[in-house]
């Protein structure tokens, strides 16, 4: 049903107060970012099966705002959890929907040509397949694994909202002629996706893979501050995966640079050479991804500990994530000791960090600089210049808590980022 007066449309707003629903927006254009786009129209579905489609931007019907989203129940994330695929929008276009596209792909705004009947039909049809869904999990909004998941999207889209300021020359020639559509302000934004099989977020949009930008073609230029005078800063965390099963299991690991450490086990001395350096991390590496090596090293010895109790409980429990208890499903039944620590692994870091973005994003509001991207093992922040050292002081102190140091560096762009000493 199309939402066509004032009436229909605070009829709905009450039952949303009351009842639980799906809500799917759709957006104007197909090509920019949410962050920059207009919704067109949205479909609510509520748990009972009933339709509702509301136009925000559409001429086709009377248009009215988006509501507020307290009791939405998100489908995607509910099929994430309990391992079923999730679907794809565009499989329920009517032949209308794909035949503008392949006619008018370039248009701007293309899905406000579409008439809202079409959009209707084929919101509704979605809703239906997320609605099945979500039966198959009584009371889900009470499952910590989904509120812990929705969370997670909360903060990461909060960093998604900052953008990363851009030299739209040096983006267009890295990245093609279409980055320029992607450009807003002077911005680009990137996207998390947080349904991947481990649960560690991939994050690209338009072309771009943020997560993976290249180190070495230049590319990374692209990016700048948005701040006149002002720096790109990056706090990466030191030898990150092997301090977060260290304290997972409980030991108390060396201030130290922790390769540092370990190669001077490895070689029984203080000095070491680069060379060693580089062997000995080679070599943790190898013990941290499944390389059957006798050690007396305790963490190294913790590694092949938990490996091998995660390997032992799986075929009774499955394989949890550490804090949301989520259980993480392995594509094709690939079970093996090596894939099962490294996805518990990846989960891990995930789950680790995303407490302390979301402490960053909160300690940040008050600041005009802003986190603008998460890649794992670092942060990367836009910082004005009159702000730059108390950012940083501010953001390391959250990141180190608990026993995990930085190393920050700064650069008027994202490739030249240079090592910068803080006094603390």
């Amino acid at each position: 049903m199309i939402i066509n007066g004032s009436e229909q449309y605070q009829q709905l707003m009450q039952r949303m107060e009351r009842e639980q629903y799906i809500y799917t927006p759709l957006h104007r254009d197909v090509y920019l970012h949410p962050q920059i786009n207009q919704v067109l129209c949205y479909t609510v579905t509520f748990l009972n099966g009933d339709h509702f489609t509301v136009s925000v931007t559409h001429n086709d019907a009377p248009q009215f705002p988006i509501p507020n989203l307290s009791n939405q129940v998100d489908g995607q994330t509910v099929a994430y959890l309990i391992n079923q695929p999730i679907p794809e929008f565009g499989d329920n276009y009517v032949p209308y929907i794909q035949d503008t596209y392949n006619l008018f792909n370039n248009i701007k705004d293309i899905n406000k040509v579409i008439p809202i009947t079409c959009w209707n039909t084929a919101l509704s049809s979605y809703n239906t397949q997320l609605l099945h869904i979500i039966r198959q999990v009584p009371n889900v909004n009470t499952n910590f694994p989904y509120q812990f998941i929705r969370h997670a999207f909360d903060v990461l889209r909060t960093i998604e909202s900052a953008g990363l300021s851009v030299d739209g020359e040096l983006l267009k020639e890295h990245f093609g002629d279409k980055a320029s559509r992607l450009t807003s302000d002077g911005k680009v934004y990137s996207q998390y996706n947080l349904y991947t099989t481990t649960g560690r977020p991939s994050n690209r949009f338009g072309g771009i893979n943020f997560a993976a930008l290249n180190k070495t073609d230049g590319s990374r230029d692209a990016f700048i501050s948005r701040f006149d005078g002002g720096s790109l800063v990056q706090l990466d965390f030191e030898a990150y995966h092997l301090r977060l099963i260290g304290n997972y299991m409980g030991l108390e690991l060396p201030t130290q640079p922790l390769h540092t450490y370990l190669a001077e086990q490895y070689f029984g001395k203080a000095d070491i050479t680069p060379d060693e350096y580089d062997q000995a991390k080679q070599l943790t590496f190898s013990i941290l991804y499944g390389a059957d090596v006798e050690t007396d090293i305790p963490l190294l010895k913790a590694i092949k500990s938990l490996s091998e109790q995660i390997y032992q409980a799986y075929p009774t429990k499955g394989l949890l994530a550490p804090i949301s208890k989520r259980q993480i499903h392995l594509p094709d039944g690939d079970a093996s000791q090596h894939k099962l620590f490294n996805y518990f692994v990846q989960a891990l870091e995930f789950e680790s960090t995303i407490g302390k973005l979301d402490q960053l994003v909160n300690a940040l509001q008050s600041f005009r600089s802003k986190v603008v991207l998460y890649t794992y093992d670092a942060v990367l922040l836009d910082c004005h210049p009159d702000e730059l050292e108390s950012t940083i002081e501010s953001v390391r102190q959250i990141l180190t808590n608990g026993g995990y140091p930085v190393r920050i560096y700064t650069g008027k762009t994202y490739n030249s980022l240079l090592h910068f000493e803080i006094n603390v």
